[in-house]
């Protein structure tokens, strides 16, 4: 039985309105980074899992520190399947900005985007 990737998605929407809120909106930043994610956008950011309980203790880590840091706003979690992922389609208005971005993920020496297929069966 082949491993199923699955990727974790973080996107949030924190409040940005005192000295405090832009302090813990660059705490949870720096603490998605320090994790292995990859920010796919300004308030969402991306980690390949090779199973569930990473996910479950990602996902756990990430509501202790929202908890105990008393962050105000939203975060969504949302974990798809590598398939489901890699049939995602990034329109841009300026194409070296995907360029760009694509080679920032390759530098992370995380298995790209649309590879995996090669290595896992369904």
């Amino acid at each position: 039985m082949a491993r199923k990737i699955v990727w974790l998605l973080c996107l949030y929407d924190l409040k940005t309105e005192t000295r405090l809120d832009r302090k813990k909106y660059r705490s949870l930043v720096k603490r998605l980074e320090s994790r292995g994610f990859s920010r796919l956008q300004n308030s969402v950011f991306a980690k390949h899992f090779g199973d569930n309980r990473g996910v479950s203790k990602a996902i756990e880590m990430l509501e202790s520190f929202l908890e105990i840091e008393k962050v105000r706003g939203s975060v969504i979690t949302m974990v798809v399947t590598d398939r489901a992922f890699a049939s995602a389609r990034t329109i841009s208005f300026d194409p070296g900005e995907f360029e760009e971005r694509e080679k920032e993920l390759k530098a992370k020496k995380q298995p790209g985007l649309f590879d995996l297929d090669d290595f896992f069966e369904d």
